[in-house]
């Protein structure tokens, strides 16, 4: 096995879980624990930057000492990476020493902070956005830029996130959906039972909603091709040929909740 063989294949391995299974989520600890140990830094995390203002922040492990969601709930007028990225709207991985510096007292003294706290240097990958949102991976060490062949390592696996954040939010609508009419375990076995996979589930749920494959595509960052492909098996499983059937199907056994019903209100059995 060559050495990026050896990168990428517990990534593999995170992806094959989370695509596989409709009970399990993306599981972002084992994310930020590879991104920890492959780019050499003690802490990772998920940032996510509303329109609207203010942050939701996860951080591997909890840092303790300093409030880490205060920090970031600061960074969009006072990070240099994240001005450079509400100015550029470009999705390039890059790291605080490759964009210009924020000017001004408070992010002098922001800066301090950082390094106060051991978290100066940042790499930053930014994932896809959704609903005006701005959303990266992040990770932060003390003292070392980081180098060229880990930012090229951040960018290889950028696509990966990316992936596993659109089908991770793809997923959540779906839960979500059978939250609200109290049918989530029974879309689980049923799933489960036909051996629908997450991502077969996925690409049904969108198609649910009226996505095209070529939009299926899109939402989820594969090829329309592949698209295609999860569809088939998805048809196959339900016993159907087309996507109105199939959707017809789907939402009659519970795998999809029924569109238009009101709380409390499952699928026909």
């Amino acid at each position: 096995m060559s050495k990026v063989e050896q990168i990428l294949a517990p990534w593999l391995e995170l992806a094959t879980e989370a695509l596989s299974t409709t009970a399990a989520d993306v599981d972002w600890s084992v994310a930020a624990a590879l991104l920890r140990a492959q780019l050499h830094a003690p802490l990772a995390g998920t940032f996510t930057w509303h329109a609207a203002g203010g942050a939701d922040v996860t951080g591997f492990p909890p840092p303790t000492g300093y409030d880490l969601a205060d920090v970031a709930g600061r960074a969009p007028g006072l990070h240099p990476l994240a001005r450079h990225y509400a100015e550029h709207r470009e999705r390039t991985v890059l790291s605080i020493d490759d964009v210009p510096p924020v000017t001004g007292p408070d992010a002098s003294d922001y800066l301090v902070e950082l390094a106060e706290h051991g978290i100066e240097k940042h790499l930053w990958i930014p994932l896809p956005p959704v609903d005006g949102t701005r959303r990266v991976c992040g990770v932060c060490r003390a003292g070392d830029a980081y180098t060229d062949l880990e930012l090229e390592l951040a960018t290889t696996l950028q696509r990966t996130l990316a992936g596993l954040q659109l089908h991770a939010d793809v997923m959540a609508a779906w839960r979500a959906g059978h939250a609200r009419v109290e049918a989530l375990p029974r879309a689980y076995d049923t799933a489960e039972a036909i051996r629908l996979t997450a991502r077969e589930v996925a690409v049904m749920s969108l198609c649910g909603e009226g996505f095209t494959t070529a939009r299926i595509a899109r939402r989820l960052g594969i090829s329309p091709r592949t698209a295609e492909k999860h569809l088939e098996n998805a048809y196959r499983k339900l016993g159907v040929q087309e996507r109105v059937s199939a959707v017809r199907r789907a939402e009659a056994i519970g795998v999809l909740a029924p569109r238009g019903a009101p709380d409390g209100v499952a699928a026909a059995t």
